[in-house]
């Protein structure tokens, strides 16, 4: 049978999500599909689940990669890979039924698209307690603030670095080379190949949602320092990209650096208390950076964000402080709520 979508399935120690993602995808509504399910070195026995189903459904490839490198493991999916589209979920997620079929039917219409996309609802309590309720919330507060064209277009690709469900066009991920970041180390290194794709194609955005993904997040804290090298060395290598076209980069360097800055403090919240002042000062060196090469100016930040971006330009140990504190407040304000 040929097949019309390959599915990407990358997985490291996901034990707990990864069947309830396989059979979203094995019971969709659009059948001519294949998975390739890359086991990134668990050892939770997730390589173990992909394997197992690989066996009961000829449509699921099950592969080994021990490099440990969620972005390479990624990588050879897309090598492997010899379908007209292309997904690549992440294992917390569940997808509706219908949802391959309405991206790949919005493709197949629209052939000058490189991708389609549609909501993902994220679902559960985070570490720090905020709920679906929370976060929709926030996203409200930020986008009264300033409505800037400049702002709603940086909102608009951020949400898409982190938010939607999307099917890319094989011969257009192909054509412009957009491939993941892989250095061997922590994280899951899309944020590069999504902000790339969008940047460099065409897209079509549902405004219905097509997948819930759970964001529940252990209590514990990131430990592993090349969490800090990584994330800057990703987005060093995605600059690197979009300034091989002059254009490009003139074009999306303002909101490069604002991706830059949200996806770093969305780590930071996540580090060990030992590790955070060594990421606020890895940020603070790269924008700096920026700013000396006039790459942008901080009035190009978001309203909501631009206080703090200022802060931690001016004094990476007052930035650290305040983010701690805010934390700690957040932490104790859900512990009441938790009481109550």
């Amino acid at each position: 049978m040929n097949r019309k979508i390959s599915i990407i399935l990358a997985a490291h120690d996901q034990a707990e999500y990864i069947g309830n993602c396989l059979d979203s995808l094995l019971t969709q509504t659009i059948r001519d599909i294949e998975i390739l399910a890359v086991d990134c070195g668990s050892t939770d026995g997730t390589g173990d689940i992909l394997y197992e189903d690989a066996h009961e459904d000829e449509r699921v490839v099950f592969l080994a990669d021990r490099r440990g490198s969620i972005g390479h493991a990624k990588n050879l999916g897309l090598d492997r890979a010899r379908t007209p589209y292309i997904m690549i979920p992440e294992p917390e997620d569940c997808l509706h039924k219908d949802v391959l079929e309405r991206l790949c039917r919005e493709l197949d219409q629209n052939p000058d698209l490189g991708l389609a996309a549609c909501g993902t609802e994220w679902v559960g309590t985070d570490a720090y307690g905020r709920t679906r309720e929370d976060r929709m919330r926030i996203l409200r507060e930020a986008n009264q603030k300033d409505n800037r064209q400049q702002e709603i277009n940086s909102r608009l690709l951020r949400s898409w670095s982190f938010t939607y469900t999307t099917v890319y066009r094989r011969d257009f991920l192909e054509m412009h080379g957009i491939r993941h970041f892989e250095e061997p180390g922590y994280g899951r290194q899309d944020s590069a190949f999504r902000l790339l794709a969008m940047m460099k194609g065409a897209f079509f955005i549902s405004e219905e949602t097509g997948c819930e993904r759970r964001v529940d997040r252990r209590t514990d804290r990131i430990t592993d320092p090349r969490s800090v090298t990584d994330i800057c060395s990703e987005f060093r290598f995605l600059r690197e990209r979009l300034m091989e076209e002059d254009a490009l980069w003139n074009r999306e360097r303002f909101i490069f650096w604002q991706a830059f800055y949200d996806r770093n403090l969305l780590l930071y919240e996540e580090l060990a208390d030992t590790l955070k002042p060594r990421l606020a000062g890895r940020m603070q060196a790269e924008l700096k950076g920026a700013i000396e090469h006039r790459e942008f100016d901080p009035y190009h930040f978001d309203a909501a964000v631009r206080p703090d971006m200022e802060l931690l330009i001016s004094d990476a140990k007052k930035f650290d402080q305040k983010q701690r504190e805010r934390l700690k407040e957040r932490e104790h304000a859900c512990r009441e709520t938790a009481r109550a």
